[in-house]
């Protein structure tokens, strides 16, 4: 990971570019001077995943020009860094929506012990897939990593069933393949838009606690790939912001939060976090839905819900019922 960092970090300062440039407060100013230059008094923002985490930053810095906020898949400005207890709890969720779908309920009755298992067998006796492109590995880690890389994609998610019960019996091994070495590749770890991550930082008490639940957590600190790598941070060399950037705020401005409950990338948790710091907050959770959700087809009401938060009506808490429909075992 150092030499990735160090050629990150080499070939973007090549082109002239300064990495400590690149962060989510500069960003946040930079919304503030469109607003200004499109001449509104008051913008209304519309975010999701990372653009939460910009959005709170945009909310906090410069409140009073934000007329009201739609944030989904939120993401709060000290969650950059994710506790991987958090993973744990996703699992749970998606283990009781697996027992209440009735094609793979009867088939999956324990969805968290059979993920247990598999990731024993896994690091005790790893598979090698031979391919012309060379050897691929799949253990114990490759398997953490591909599932929380991409448990904000709903039919990955729920293709969870079959994916544990084809690894427990050593089934579609060249498709799995495919599928990790997809997963690391396509993780942005190479952009500037890492060194944004990393700049968004994380206390060292938050970081204690990561580490400590990593070595409990069923997919350890899979899910801080890249940014809970001291060495990879240290090497790409961008300052962090500070606490002072990651600190509770409080805002007039009225606030609609979305989540979805088979989220494994942000969860409700989170941002009901967040929306404590707002006087005005309604949360709606989407559930069966994943990170992806704005993405879809959106399920009956959500529009509705959104339509009516931007004419200024009164918005209450709500839950949105979407059931995902899981893939059978092999």
């Amino acid at each position: 990971m150092v030499a990735v960092a160090e050629t990150i970090r080499d070939t973007i300062r090549s082109r002239g570019i300064d990495l400590g440039a690149y962060n989510t407060r500069e960003s946040a100013d930079d919304v503030e001077t469109l607003r200004q230059a499109l001449g509104v008094e008051r913008i209304i923002l519309c975010a999701h995943s990372y653009g939460t985490h910009l959005g709170l930053a945009v909310i906090k810095r410069h409140g009073a020009h934000i007329q009201r906020a739609i944030l989904g898949g939120v993401n709060g400005l000290a969650d950059r860094w994710r506790e991987p207890v958090q993973g744990d709890e996703w699992l749970e969720r998606v283990a009781a929506a697996i027992r209440r779908d009735a094609t793979t309920g009867t088939l999956t009755p324990d969805f968290v012990s059979q993920v247990k298992r598999v990731l024993g067998q896994l690091e005790r006796d790893p598979v090698v897939v031979q391919r012309a492109t060379g050897n691929v590995l799949i253990g114990r880690s490759e398997i953490q990593l591909l599932v929380t890389l991409r448990s904000g994609d709903l039919e990955f998610v729920q293709g969870l069933p079959a994916l544990f019960s084809s690894l427990e019996k050593k089934a579609r091994l060249e498709d799995i393949a495919t599928m990790v070495q997809q997963a690391a590749r396509q993780r942005p770890i190479g952009m500037a838009m890492t060194a944004m991550h990393v700049a968004s930082g994380v206390s060292q008490e938050r970081k204690n606690t990561i580490l400590s639940q990593a070595r409990q957590a069923v997919f350890n600190n899979a899910m801080n790939w890249g940014l809970g790598d001291d060495a990879f941070v240290r090497a790409l060399g961008v300052p962090d912001l500070g606490e002072e950037f990651r600190a509770l705020f409080e805002s007039t401005v009225p606030v609609l939060l979305m989540s979805g409950s088979l989220d494994g990338r942000a969860s409700e948790t989170e941002a009901r976090i967040v929306g404590q710091q707002f006087r005005q907050v309604a949360h709606v959770t989407i559930d069966g839905a994943s990170h992806d959700f704005l993405f879809r087809r959106p399920p009956a009401g959500l529009m509705e819900t959104i339509g009516a938060f931007l004419q200024n009506e009164a918005v209450r808490d709500a839950r949105i019922d979407a059931p995902a429909q899981f893939r059978r075992p092999e």
